[in-house]
């Protein structure tokens, strides 16, 4: 059995879960595949906020539930992807049952009692390129088949067809991420090379994206080698010996956002912003700390960086910082 991982992305009300509805469908489809269809709409919870703070235990308050959540989902995939189709997965430490459940019985559903290969189908938004990559991680980890469908929208239509939805998005959270997307780029990002764009669904051929799985499932991930994993190891170690720049740099940028706070802001929201801004600064000095942040190999000298707010260093920081802030507000938007 050959494996591979399809990202459906693109603006809310796009047409993605309409194309994975057809692909699962499709007798070519099902002739080879056991297609499973994974849509984040009906994994996350209607309110992920309240529901999560009603269980604490499993992640810390705030904009990081929404993350804990995603990052939850690609580990109970990985889980099922070891065992299966003979083994029996177990669900990750720490990660909602109820999640759990609704990923393992999707891949359950309709199992094929001759062989086949294995489809499996994430539908989400994945407005930015580092909500995709886990999954290339991950193809990459097991070797197997990864690519990606970008279904290209104008926001105009997007907005049309959510408001004939039954709980439509905010408008505001379109606009927002119309102007954060950042699609499919093979000739930048080499790990997307296995991408197909689509511009008008209503005339897609389903053989099409076949070729593109096709092709994928037959040219797997490939593990990183040897030379590429000491880089990797070397940008780790640069990553570290920076630290202290880096928290001065992260601790001046959280200063910054809260004296920008609009003053008519009251003392709980203030409250609430502050732990927000702190959680951030924590969770990304954390990842430098660990090496799962990589200051990029441009930055070289960052020597007294944190002194200077036109330094390579401090600029990377504040973009990482932004985009995290902007992801917060986007994302309790979304959720309430």
């Amino acid at each position: 059995m050959d494996t591979c991982l399809l990202i459906l992305c693109g603006l809310p009300a796009c047409g993605k879960t309409t194309l994975a509805k057809r692909l699962k469908a499709s007798p070519e489809f099902k002739s080879i595949y056991h297609v499973v269809h994974l849509s984040y709409d009906d994994l996350m919870p209607d309110n992920i906020t309240a529901f999560l703070t009603e269980k604490p235990n499993l992640v810390q308050q705030g904009a990081a539930n929404w993350k804990k959540y995603r990052e939850d989902i690609v580990l109970c995939v990985e889980n099922i992807l070891k065992t299966f189709p003979n083994g029996k997965a177990e669900i990750p430490v720490n990660v909602c049952p109820d999640l759990w459940a609704k990923i393992n019985n999707s891949f359950m559903q309709d199992m094929k009692k001759e062989e086949f290969h294995l489809l499996v189908i994430i539908d989400d938004n994945m407005y930015y390129q580092g909500m995709r990559y886990p999954f290339y991680q991950l193809a990459r980890k097991y070797s197997i088949g990864f690519c990606q469908v970008y279904l290209e929208c104008n926001i105009e239509l997007a907005l049309k067809r959510n408001n004939h939805r039954p709980n439509p998005i905010p408008e505001e959270v379109i606009h927002t991420m119309a102007s954060k997307f950042e699609p499919p780029s093979p000739s930048e990002r080499n790990w997307e090379v296995h991408s197909l764009y689509i511009k008008d669904q209503t005339i897609c051929c389903l053989d099409d994206v076949l070729a593109l799985v096709d092709n994928a499932r037959q040219n797997k991930a490939a593990p990183l080698s040897d030379n590429v994993e000491l880089r990797q190891i070397s940008r780790v170690k640069c990553s570290i010996s920076t630290l202290h720049q880096a928290d001065q740099i992260l601790r001046k940028l959280v200063s910054g956002k809260m004296s920008d706070l609009d003053v008519g802001l009251s003392c709980k929201n203030k409250k609430e912003m502050s732990c927000v801004y702190l959680q951030i600064r924590t969770r990304l000095y954390s990842e430098l700390k660990l090496g799962s942040l990589l200051i990029p190999e441009s930055i070289e000298n960052v020597t007294d960086a944190s002194k200077n707010t036109e330094s390579n260093l401090y600029q990377w920081l504040k973009d990482i910082f932004e985009s995290n802030c902007n992801d917060s507000t986007v994302n309790t938007t979304e959720i309430t």
